[in-house]
């Protein structure tokens, strides 16, 4: 898939300004030696200094003192217009990269399985809590003695909230399985997920009834313990863990856009630069960057288009 001619031209204004930079750089760092220079060897301007040595003198260091004004000027212009080429080059290349590199479309597939799970954990909450409800329900019944009655209801509640949890928590793992895969072999393997800790509360739903009153009792305490200490803490500790995941996602991408551009850089600087005089390019960029600026704020200004 081949580079688009805009993407090129851009290349190839990104290239002419680096060069205007570097050149402006190396220009103001030699005037501003020579000023020092100047600076220090000012002869002694007294009665016996010439009109001539004194003329000559200010006329050099006024010379010198333009010249930096005016390398400086070109340079902040220099800049502001590379400025401007990398924040349009920069989308151009993510769109090829997009649509050419298998490696960089992963990423995507990635961030998708990403979404997928943080619906899934903003989700576990309300089952969680009422699975931590219906545990307390238990604990109440089977303190009070409140009957056979009673504490068959309350089972039958708990074990259903139990299984719903477990159904969730199931869910959770399969997204967390959908990311693993969608990473595996690609430049985003290193990403790390992170599992709830809640899993099999029907197991311990089977459990509870084996045991008299009084272990129950204290069993579902235990329980009720956990899971809102982990509603209080660790389903943000879980939600901060993939969002911090999903993040690094775009740093890899970026690094990976990053080395791509510098070797673009590099193709453009060898191939798609000529010899032309620099300051006539500096002033052709800017008058290009002065339209599509103004171009810009017609269309934003534009009533019929908003």
């Amino acid at each position: 898939m081949p580079l688009s001619q805009e993407t090129i031209d851009l290349l190839r204004d990104e290239a002419y300004l680096a060069l205007n930079r570097q050149t402006l750089t190396a220009a103001i760092k030699a005037v501003s030696s020579r000023i020092k220079q100047l600076k220090e060897s000012r002869p002694p301007f007294g009665v016996l200094a010439s009109r001539k040595t004194r003329d000559a003198f200010e006329a050099e260091m006024q010379t010198a003192n333009e010249n930096e004004l005016t390398f400086k000027s070109r340079l902040a212009k220099a800049e502001m217009l590379e400025n401007w080429v990398k924040q349009r080059l920069r989308p151009s290349i993510h769109d090829y990269l997009c649509g050419a590199s298998v490696e960089y479309q992963r990423g995507n597939d990635v961030r998708l399985a990403f979404d997928r799970l943080i619906v899934q954990v903003d989700r576990y909450p309300e089952y969680l809590q009422a699975f931590a409800r219906d545990l307390r329900a238990l604990i109440k019944v089977l303190a009070t003695g409140g009957g056979r009655v009673a504490l068959a209801h309350t089972r039958a509640d708990l074990r259903k909230s139990a299984e719903t949890l477990d159904c969730q928590a199931l869910q959770l793992e399969i997204a967390g399985q959908r990311i693993i895969r969608a990473a595996e072999g690609s430049l985003f393997s290193e990403i790390k997920i992170h599992q709830p800790a809640f899993k099999a509360q029907s197991a311990l739903v089977d459990q509870l009834t084996k045991l008299d009153d009084s272990e129950a009792q204290k069993c579902a305490h235990q329980a009720e313990t956990e899971a809102r200490t982990f509603l209080a803490d660790g389903l943000h500790r879980l939600r901060t863990a993939a969002e911090a995941s999903r993040s690094r996602i775009s740093h890899i991408e970026s690094d990976y856009l990053e080395k791509y551009w510098q070797e673009l850089r590099t193709h453009a600087q060898t191939h798609y630069v000529e010899d032309r005089d620099l300051t006539e390019v500096l002033h052709e960029l800017t008058e290009r960057y002065v339209g599509h600026r103004q171009h810009e704020e017609s269309v934003a200004h534009d009533p019929l288009i908003h």
